[in-house]
């Protein structure tokens, strides 16, 4: 005989014909197991067999389900063939369980699972270009195949001498298209016939590809999920990129205050606020006195900077620049905005506040600047003071459109000019 099994050598690949007649023998007598033995005429012994054969199948099916309910406990595919195996364990004279995966890409076959023997996991069988083995030939035809083989035994005690047949059946598992999972399951006759046998191995190596499927799409998931983590991560990080980049170009370098773009960006929204309040305080004057409504530009520029320069250096008058920065951001509201406007001129933009409060603020940041020293990066302490100019928008009250916010940052300056022109130290400013 050919060997072919892999549980023994003695194991015949079994002609496909002769198979399927056996099958078809098997089908018309699923009383009489696929064993030789003396029969016997005893019609009580015959019903004693049937029912034994009709509580074994129902016992069986009933396991398929807590096998189909145990398998998505299952992590690995080790996991699923050893679940598998110990509910085979059920089936009457099943001898031997084993699995198989071929790669047809790679064109390698391995063994998975043993139930008997230890074995080397991972290493190619030498038989994979064997296309008449049992195993190649299920992997690459995806379909069942079947051999047989016969020994000699004594099972049955109304016989003295018997033969079994020993039956292999190799069921394809089909997970992708180029990994095709093989399980071996070696049984030999028993209370059930070969067909019905068959049958439910193939109920229970379809529920193991489900499973083996599952767990493939899930390792397929997780992979996915750790590629979408790493492409979050990755836009995270260009995000956070993007957000230095703009607040670097909307913000002065040396001293950290806003700069004129911020500015640009920001103020529309301001003077939408103010207007719509404006115009809501018209249709209804009855409400009384607009309150916090206005928005107040405080052009501030640093007396005689130039001469700081020349005399202390250029480091001193940075140093300058960057205390005199600190000290409007203390008299500055949160929802202010302090921005280098260039060079030693500053603005400070009131948000929501009151007209007539404009020379108090402009006074508080005259007196800030020259209260304290400056100190200097050689540790000599100078004198410091500002000029302020101030406007504010809108610059009519009943006319709120009849100007723009650029043009009152226009009329803040020519204030600041007159300031300076005034002996500086001072502000000016239109309410």
């Amino acid at each position: 005989m050919k060997e072919c099994s892999p549980f023994a050598a003695v194991a015949s690949d079994f002609p496909a014909g002769a198979t399927q007649a056996g099958l078809d023998k098997d089908r018309r007598s699923r009383r009489s197991p696929r064993i030789r033995v003396a029969r016997h005429s005893n019609r009580q012994g015959d019903d004693a067999i049937e029912g034994q054969w009709s509580k074994n199948i129902a016992n069986l099916i009933k396991q398929v389900s807590s096998f189909a309910i145990e398998l998505p406990t299952c992590d690995t595919s080790d996991d699923i063939f050893r679940v598998l195996d110990r509910y085979l364990q059920d089936f009457p004279n099943v001898q031997d369980v084993a699995s198989y995966v071929y790669d047809s890409k790679a064109n390698t076959l391995r063994q998975e699972y043993r139930r008997n023997q230890p074995f080397d996991n991972g290493r190619n069988l030498e038989d994979v270009q064997n296309l008449t083995h049992p195993i190649t030939r299920c992997a690459r035809t995806k379909k069942r195949v079947c051999t047989e083989r016969e020994i000699a035994a004594s099972i049955d005690v109304r016989a003295t001498q018997s033969v079994i047949s020993l039956h292999s059946v190799y069921l394809p598992l089909v997970v992708s298209a180029a990994t095709i999972h093989v399980v071996a399951i070696e049984f030999t006759s028993g209370l059930i016939s070969t067909l019905e046998a068959f049958d439910l191995f193939g109920i229970y190596v379809s529920c193991t590809a489900l499973a083996l499927k599952a767990i493939k799409a899930k390792g397929e998931l997780l992979q996915i999920d750790q590629e979408l983590q790493r492409a979050n991560e990755e836009r995270r990080e260009i995000a956070k990129e993007c957000h230095q980049m703009q607040e670097a170009s909307l913000t002065d370098p040396l001293t950290g205050l806003r700069n004129r773009r911020f500015l640009q960006q920001n103020i529309d929204s301001d003077v939408r606020l103010c207007l719509r309040k404006y115009e809501e305080w018209q249709r209804n004057k009855s409400s009384g006195p607009l309150v916090n409504a206005d928005i107040a530009f405080f052009m501030i520029d640093i007396d005689h900077f130039k001469a700081i320069n020349d005399t202390h250096g250029h480091a001193a008058g940075d140093q300058v620049l960057i205390q005199f920065q600190e000290r409007l951001s203390e008299i500055a509201r949160d929802s202010d905005y302090v921005i280098r406007w260039g060079g030693e001129e500053f603005l400070h933009v009131a948000r929501e506040t009151d007209r007539r409060n404009c020379a108090r603020i402009a006074q508080r940041i005259c007196t800030a600047i020259s209260s304290r020293n400056f100190e200097l990066p050689s540790g000599i302490s100078i004198s410091v003071t500002c000029s302020v100019g101030f406007s504010c928008f809108p610059h009519l009250a009943n006319a709120p459109r009849s100007g723009t916010w650029c043009d009152t940052i226009e009329c803040a300056d020519r204030q600041l000019y007159q300031a300076k022109q005034k002996g500086r130290n001072r502000w000016e400013g239109i309410e």
